[in-house]
């Protein structure tokens, strides 16, 4: 289940060397802080025909999409243990960041091992390519 909240707590604790190191320089909030990619939509201008949303795995998040809106289809690795604001996608392909905290999105259930569809803004934070994201879809699990 997934909720909305107008609040945004730091949420590294626990999740690994890598992941506090990002947050111990961002928080959970990556909007308006210093190395955060200026605002683009990834949206066709008014008037202008509106390109089909790149979709896929991980491997469609890549540095020429940056400000892009993509669609990712992944297993979710890890995810935040303090508020949710945060997540992980994981497939063969690689793993991508995804910041739940901008669309004001929160996982208030551990969702790690279920498979989701993510919809969002390529961005590059910490150096680090990372997906901002818009809308987050659980899928259910797939027969075997």
């Amino acid at each position: 289940m997934m909720r909305r909240t107008g609040t945004v707590a730091l949420g590294a604790f626990g999740a690994g060397l890598v992941l506090t190191a990002a947050f111990a320089a961002t928080g959970c909030d990556p909007g308006g802080r210093a190395g955060s990619p200026p605002a683009a939509t990834g949206r066709p201008a008014p008037g202008e025909p509106d390109k089909k949303v790149p979709a896929g795995g991980t491997g469609v998040v890549t540095e020429d999409r940056l400000g892009q809106t993509v669609a990712v289809e992944a297993e979710v690795d890890q995810q935040c243990p303090a508020r949710g604001c945060w997540l992980r996608l994981k497939d063969d392909a690689g793993d991508i960041m995804v910041d739940l905290a901008p669309g004001k999105l929160e996982l208030t259930e551990d969702k790690v091992g279920q498979r989701a569809k993510v919809t969002g803004e390529v961005v590059k934070k910490g150096g680090r390519l990372w997906l901002k994201a818009e809308t987050v879809e659980f899928l259910p699990a797939e027969k075997k």
